[in-house]
């Protein structure tokens, strides 16, 4: 796979578990909104599969920035200009 498709592969699949975990939450809070018997067993499992799609999700940006790093080192710019690029995609603060 080139950098650049790797770089890709990493974007889409932190956006993917972080929209999951996105997504368990608010199925979450409306099953305990409808208040029903199922929905308190349903919500802790909600629950744990939130907390392990943010662990993903935060594995995945990490893993993200370290192949945008290596690619921007390997089309002859520096860990410095990967760096601000970075910060020029997504400020600090911003998210």
């Amino acid at each position: 796979m080139a950098d650049s498709n790797l770089v890709q592969h990493w974007r889409v699949r932190t956006r993917n578990f972080a929209l999951g975990g996105v997504a368990c939450v608010m199925s979450a809070f409306v099953l305990k909104a409808t208040g029903t018997t199922v929905a308190a067993k349903v919500f802790d499992v909600l629950l744990v599969l939130f907390v392990l799609f943010g662990l993903v999700a935060l594995y995945c940006t990490h893993r993200y920035w370290q192949v945008f790093r290596d690619d921007e080192i390997a089309n002859g710019g520096s860990a410095k200009t990967a760096q601000e690029k970075w910060h020029e995609m997504y400020p600090p603060g911003a998210g």
